[in-house]
């Protein structure tokens, strides 16, 4: 709650955070791969979200881990509705962030779209 909050603060200043931000996102993403709570993963993700958005393009080059666990998480949220939420506000914000590097995410929208589409519509 600490670190979301720190970067999500209107005076929160990325380039005095830069030399945190590699080690800051790997031991987010290890901690991702740890948990097994559903509670803890959304938070986690709450967490890199408000770097994501603090940080900008600053993080492209810490992604990458994420986004290779990003299908796995989203296997991982078939019961979850809050933890797939939590998955596609992360990936809106990382395609926006990738740009035309967004292709990287197209292991993660495969499934995705493919569990849109075969949803029942009375749902």
């Amino acid at each position: 709650s600490s670190l979301q909050a720190a970067v999500s603060d209107f005076a929160f200043y990325p380039p005095a955070f830069s030399c945190y931000l590699e080690v800051t996102m790997q031991l987010l993403y290890t901690l991702l791969k740890e948990v097994e709570e559903c509670e803890s993963r959304v938070k986690i993700l709450e967490v890199l979200n408000a770097i994501i958005d603090g940080c900008g393009k600053d993080i492209l080059q810490f992604v990458d881990p994420l986004i290779l666990w990003l299908p796995t998480l989203w296997e991982l949220a078939s019961e979850h509705v809050m933890l797939q939420t939590q998955l596609l506000y992360t990936a809106k914000k990382l395609t926006k962030c990738l740009g035309a590097q967004s292709t990287k995410l197209y292991p993660f929208t495969d499934p995705v779209l493919r569990f849109a589409i075969t949803q029942d519509p009375e749902l």
